[in-house]
């Protein structure tokens, strides 16, 4: 896990300001684009609740909040994970962030760049964006980039 003392407190700073839910959704989601949840990795609720000392109502509700953006996955009998692509679905996004952004991006890019790299980019293209859909559909497809796993 990525729990240190540094980001605790940051999460409990951000609680005190705003929304718990939404204070922990963005924490997981940093945590999970900066790598301190890996793809694939499970997301324990009880240990989160301890390490940050919060309820487990506002972790699950937040984690509720990042599923539809595909950051995480829900298995029954198995919990919450840390959503993973592979090659092909990398390859259809690139394809898709291609004809959105008019600059190619492919697999291959996406390898020797390496997708932290690609991400950067393609936020930077977000955030000049003057069409506020296209800038929120880019930023969905860019996060779900960093959970590419190669193969």
């Amino acid at each position: 896990m990525f729990y240190n003392e540094k980001n605790i407190k940051r999460v409990k700073s951000l609680i005190t300001s705003t929304n718990t839910a939404n204070a922990v959704m963005d924490y997981l989601k940093e945590q999970i684009i900066n790598g301190g949840y890996k793809p694939g990795e499970k997301i324990n609720i009880d240990e989160l609740s301890k390490e940050i000392q919060i309820s487990k109502i506002p972790i699950r509700e937040a984690l509720m909040q990042l599923q539809p953006i595909g950051l995480v996955d829900y298995t029954a009998n198995v919990g919450m994970r840390v959503a993973a692509i592979d090659n092909d679905e990398a390859a259809d996004i690139l394809e898709v962030l291609s004809l959105l952004t008019g600059r190619e991006y492919t697999l291959g890019r996406l390898k020797a760049d390496g997708a932290m790299s690609v991400y950067q980019e393609l936020m930077g293209y977000a955030n000049i964006c003057s069409n506020s859909h296209l800038k929120e559909v880019i930023q969905i497809y860019s996060n779900q980039l960093l959970l590419w796993r190669e193969e």
